[in-house]
């Protein structure tokens, strides 16, 4: 066989006539040895046979014959070679099966670029192609050719519709946002994919944030308030919370409340920086007994160890939520907490006494003299001793108690002329 291969091939380049003949001839010798095994043989015929005129079939299954020698023999770059000559021409079912076994060879040597032409090239041979479609947008990601997988992807989703072109969508937008710097862009997939894939959670996640960041918050609560739909009650609340916090800073009071309060009511117990914005809100409408609850909470999470201060200011604010809901005891009792952790707190005292002074004059104004006794002298300090004496004399007619506070109040006047006067 090799000595008749020997002829054909010599008698090819001596005789034109003969070289017309010769191709198919050569071929079936490769065939036939290709099945024997004897690769070397095969290797040569199938060679000589792709050097020889060849019908555009006759071409193709020498390349593929060749590509098969080569990779019994684990030459995979001239696998991939012989590949791309059996691509050029015969049945197109063919040659998208040497495109798409191309393709994968040069992968694993490490030529995506050239992995990437080859599925290029089966998918405009076969635009329905799930392999070459797959196998173009994986090497197109891999060697960053993102602007064309983008392209790559929103043609494939014009295609289809309902959730297969959501997801495509979804996919879409983040290679906009996350790889091109293009958030207009992104944006705009989402929302489609929002539309065609109901049962998408992270796209609206993602939309939801997007659209907060640019202060879009009509758009933002709706997509945030899907997301909730579709999660966990603790996803969806942390979902609603943010969204709502950031419109809260942003000063949009109607979407926070909004938002809040629906993600108060998915977990109650969940504690934040969100719970005092969502009662300031409420005591912004007048809920007052809906941000009670609340103000308790933090009123109660305060520590006078850690930072008296805000402790004090905790629990202040639930004193003055309480009274103004009608719960003067608990706004009592929130006072009288202050006091005894603070008891110089002059904001403290002064409210307590109000609420005491209908009820019990004498209570109220000794509450006010026992936070004020000690206090430096300033301008406020003389002002209130001056009332609280007058206080006294009319309310208590305890005249005793009465020229206490007048001295406190010589003492620490600028001008003592006044409180002495008032002494006589």
């Amino acid at each position: 066989v090799a000595g008749e291969l020997a002829a054909w091939r010599l008698g090819a380049q001596r005789i034109p006539e003969v070289a017309s003949i010769a191709g198919a001839r050569v071929l079936e010798i490769g065939r036939d040895a290709l099945a024997a095994e004897q690769l070397p043989l095969a290797r040569e015929a199938f060679t000589a046979a792709l050097a020889l005129p060849l019908g555009p079939d006759d071409r193709c299954g020498a390349g593929f014959g060749l590509a098969d020698v080569e990779l019994a023999s684990r030459d995979y770059l001239a696998t991939a070679a012989a590949l791309l000559e059996a691509s050029k021409q015969g049945p197109a079912a063919r040659r998208l099966e040497a495109l798409l076994r191309r393709a994968p060879i040069l992968e694993r040597a490490g030529d995506l670029e050239g992995a990437a032409i080859a599925y290029q090239t089966a998918l405009e041979l076969a635009p329905a192609s799930h392999e070459a479609r797959a196998g173009l947008r994986r090497m197109l990601a891999a060697i960053g050719r993102h602007r064309d997988l983008a392209e790559l992807i929103a043609a494939e989703a014009a295609q289809l519709s309902g959730p297969a072109a959501g997801k495509l969508y979804a996919e879409l937008g983040a290679l906009h946002l996350d790889q091109l710097g293009q958030p207009d862009a992104a944006e705009d997939a989402w929302r489609k994919a929002a539309q065609l894939d109901g049962g998408d959670s992270e796209v609206r996640r993602r939309l939801a944030q997007m659209l907060a960041q640019r202060g879009a918050w009509s758009d933002a609560a709706v997509y945030a308030e899907e997301l909730a739909e579709l999660v966990p009650a603790r996803d969806a609340a942390a979902a609603l919370r943010y969204i709502g916090e950031r419109a809260c800073d942003d000063g949009q009071g109607e979407v926070a409340l909004r938002l809040l309060r629906r993600a108060h009511a998915l977990e109650p117990d969940a504690d934040g920086a969100w719970l005092a914005k969502l009662a300031d809100l409420l005591d912004d409408i007048g809920a007052s007994a809906e941000a009670l609850p609340l103000v308790r909470r933090l009123a109660d999470a305060a520590d006078f160890s850690e930072d008296a201060a805000a402790a004090e200011s905790a629990w202040i604010r639930l004193a003055d939520l309480s009274a103004h809901a009608g719960q003067e005891a608990i706004a009592e009792q929130a006072l009288r907490r202050v006091l005894r952790e603070r008891p110089g707190s002059g904001a403290a005292a002064e409210r307590l006494s109000g609420l005491l002074r209908t009820r019990d004059p004498r209570a109220s104004i000794d509450v006010l003299w026992q936070s004020i006794r000690s206090r430096p002298g300033s301008p406020e300090t003389e002002a209130i001793l001056q009332s609280l004496a007058s206080r006294v004399r009319q309310e208590l007619a305890d005249s005793s108690l009465a020229t206490s506070i007048l001295r406190r109040w010589a003492e620490i006047a600028a001008e003592p002329l006044g409180p002495r006067r008032a002494l006589l």
